[in-house]
């Protein structure tokens, strides 16, 4: 379910209208549009751990904003807050709140990967990031016969 307005509001909806419990993980793959990651900052991460599959998933603690200074790909642990991308060449901040999620991705493929992608511009790595609302690692789904998980982002503009 996608909702437009002032704000974004995308949810996606596992049912399960079977006899037998299932267990599902899932993510919003979220790309935004940075003037340069490089400079972006994001925000409402701090403190927690990530697993970082850049280095072999181990799992490493995440101090201060996180910055983009090369090829990331983390997945941020028990995480509920509020993520917000500061981008001062755009001068805005997006704002990513979540239900139905308990991990944050962080992705960009940096030039070296960015390269390899058949879809991905060699020079785009410079103009995106990923901060993703996720249920994923440890955090995945029960779903009980006739019920349903729901992982909802809400996305804003400040």
């Amino acid at each position: 379910m996608v909702t437009v307005g002032t704000r974004l509001h995308v949810e996606l909806i596992a049912r399960n209208p079977g006899d037998q419990s299932f267990v599902c993980g899932g993510a919003l793959h979220s790309y935004y549009t940075a003037g340069d990651a490089r400079r972006i900052a994001i925000h409402g991460l701090d403190g927690g751990d990530y697993l970082d599959k850049v280095d072999g998933f181990k799992r490493k603690h995440q101090q201060g904003s996180v910055t983009i200074e090369g090829e990331t790909d983390r997945v941020y642990l028990d995480t509920d807050t509020t993520c917000v991308i500061d981008d001062p060449s755009l001068t805005r901040r997006i704002t990513i709140a979540k239900n139905g999620s308990r991990t944050t991705v962080v992705w960009n493929p940096w030039a070296e990967k960015a390269a390899q992608l058949a879809d991905f511009g060699d020079e785009e790595y410079l103009s995106m990031v990923c901060v993703e609302t996720a249920n994923a690692a440890t955090d995945v789904a029960t779903v009980a016969p006739g019920g349903e998980h729901r992982l909802s982002a809400v996305i804003g503009l400040e």
